[in-house]
């Protein structure tokens, strides 16, 4: 009687031996992860170039909106100046506006005052010769 054992077999994995299907596509374990790790890398740097540029779009933006906002404040200082001066004639105006008006009204009463005295003399001096005779005289 003879028995029969079979041997085993083993199979022993060659990382960069192809499946030996001979199709167009088919590669070894090791040029898959060579594959993978070169896709990997340049997922990364595409990743970091989309960072770069969002970062770029970003700090362009904001230099932006600061270069806008120094307009408008240089524009609002601007106009505050300008009407600060236009305030400032226009008080000044005014201010001779009344002073002129003060004078001229010094002026007028200084002449109301000469004629009322003038007339007030005249009226004096008209009482005083009504009240003497000159034909007796």
């Amino acid at each position: 009687m003879c028995v029969q054992v079979h041997k085993k077999h083993i199979v022993v994995f060659d990382p960069t031996e192809t499946a030996g299907h001979r199709l167009s596509s088919e590669m070894s374990y090791m040029e898959m992860k060579e594959r993978l790790k070169h896709d990997k890398v340049r997922e990364e740097e595409k990743e970091q170039l989309k960072r770069a540029q969002i970062e770029y779009e970003k700090q362009r933006r904001l230099n932006d909106l600061e270069r806008r906002q120094a307009s408008t404040l240089r524009a609002r200082q601007v106009k505050a100046e300008v009407n600060s001066t236009l305030r400032q004639k226009e008080a000044d105006r005014k201010k001779k506006e009344l002073e002129d008006t003060e004078i001229i009204r010094k002026i007028a009463a200084e002449k109301l005052d000469k004629e009322l005295k003038e007339k007030k003399e005249l009226a004096k001096a008209e009482q005083v010769w009504d009240g003497v005779d000159y034909i007796n005289t």
